[in-house]
């Protein structure tokens, strides 16, 4: 595997190339956002009133895997909040009016799992105003994100190598979808603002309107791009170690990227979503959050050499044979297949906490 050599002809040592890359991403984050803040500011100034309340926005990042997820101080923010702007990418008029049906207090069942389920109960009986500022059904970047996810499905099904690089490029395309995305919500925040206050005369008559906006914790620079415009925005931050496939698309937002380091990244991140489908109901069985089973994945992930990681892909296409879906005969084989290279699975608190010190020394 070419990608996990090391380039011989550099000059720099680990230290300045780390100082490099992490400049480099702090330059490129700060063009992003200040692409962000001038969509912002043109939606601002097409929809804004001299005499419209001042805008309070707390932006609440955490990942949004599980019901564990949701902020524990979400539903008391609700509370006395005015409204709540929700992620909801392929979001419909229904939805909203199912969401402010819950605000309402008439909650009922519908279908959710996990993480959505505590966002519904979350909002229930608040009172507040729901409003999403992302992408609706029809825009093209629905479409575009569901061949993303059919085509995640194929690359799963590819052979090690081939399969590293085309999961590159697969991160690099939700990247640049991650990107239009984000343009898209700082545009609407103005425009849901504006909605609000022309249907609710008493919103009107505030000195100033809390907004709650919750987004996955990958989406910093939304928070870095509202904090220098003219509304006053603060933040709550969940867990900061993304999963390695966030890590790069955060790159590749930034446009930061493209060397065989990354290919080598990728190839990483593959094994950690192995890791984390097989682990998920065990780890979640001996009270695992999301953070902690991210941790945990990069950890064994980190570990392992270049045959290990090559050797575990092929057990999971033997044992997936061409279905996606997480079966107990797959979980089993994947499983087994990790605690060949040494690692076990915990099978109490008490061990997974043990486990996750030593690993991290």
């Amino acid at each position: 595997m070419g990608f996990f050599r090391r380039n011989e002809q550099s000059h720099q040592t680990p230290e300045n190339q780390e100082e490099t890359a992490d400049t480099k991403m702090q330059e490129a984050e700060r063009s992003h956002v200040e692409g962000l803040k001038a969509a912002f500011q043109e939606s601002w100034e097409k929809n804004h009133r001299e005499d419209d309340p001042d805008v309070l926005l707390e932006m609440l990042l955490s990942p949004h895997v599980d019901e564990k997820d949701v902020p524990s101080n979400l539903r008391s923010k609700l509370e006395g909040a005015d409204i709540y702007m929700l992620e909801a990418s392929g979001w419909t008029r229904s939805d909203m009016r199912k969401w402010n049906s819950d605000s309402k207090g008439k909650m009922k069942s519908r279908g959710f799992s996990g993480y959505a389920t505590a966002l519904q109960e979350a909002v229930q009986e608040t009172g507040v105003l729901v409003m999403s500022p992302d992408i609706r059904r029809r825009h093209p970047s629905v479409e575009e994100g569901r061949r993303l996810r059919a085509e995640y499905d194929d690359i799963v099904s590819l052979p090690f190598h081939e399969a590293a690089q085309k999961y590159d490029e697969h991160l690099r395309a939700r990247a640049a979808r991650t990107q239009k995305r984000e343009m898209e919500v700082m545009n609407n925040i103005p425009v849901l603002i504006r909605k609000a206050l022309n249907k609710n005369k008493a919103l009107r008559k505030k000195k100033s309107l809390s907004v709650i906006m919750t987004y996955g914790s990958m989406h910093t620079a939304l928070y870095h791009a509202l904090s220098a415009t003219e509304i006053s925005a603060t933040r709550e931050m969940g867990e900061t170690l993304y999963p390695r496939s966030a890590e790069l698309m955060r790159r590749y937002i930034f446009g930061v990227g493209g060397t065989e380091r990354d290919l080598e990244l990728s190839a990483r991140a593959l094994i950690e979503d192995v890791f984390f489908g097989a682990s998920n109901l065990w780890l979640k069985a001996v009270g695992a959050n999301t953070a902690e089973r991210t941790v945990l994945s990069r950890l064994v992930v980190d570990r392992l050499s270049a045959e290990d990681l090559s050797e575990i892909w092929d057990v999971q296409l033997d044992a997936s044979q061409g279905n996606v879906s997480i079966t107990p005969q797959w979980t089993a084989a994947v499983l087994a297949a990790f605690e060949k290279t040494g690692f076990t699975m915990p099978k109490t608190r008490e061990e997974l906490d043990e486990l996750l010190q030593s690993e991290r020394k």
